[in-house]
């Protein structure tokens, strides 16, 4: 496991089913970045569309936006663990 992941309570990391990937997203964006991504237009968010692969990260050079999708599909029946290793 990663340092840090006691912060988000044991239950959070494994017990929850489809979790808040926004609150993990800032969890670990304080963590590791101290809140850089969050201050670079960097967002997550759940896709009912993806299903060929369980996350994808695209970034727009113009507008200098970063977006992390999540396959909803994929992942909502995956442990938070899962989930939170498909984010990092």
């Amino acid at each position: 496991p990663l340092l840090g992941d006691q912060g988000l309570g044991s239950q959070d990391l494994t017990g929850d089913v489809c979790p808040d990937a926004h609150q993990m997203f800032l969890y670990y964006d304080e963590l590791y970045f101290k809140r850089a991504l969050t201050n670079k237009a960097v967002f997550v968010e759940w896709s009912k569309r993806m299903t060929l692969c369980a996350g994808l990260c695209s970034y727009k050079g113009r507008s200098s936006e970063c977006r992390i999708a999540l396959s909803e599909p994929l992942l909502k029946f995956r442990s938070a663990t899962e989930t939170k290793e498909t984010l990092l």
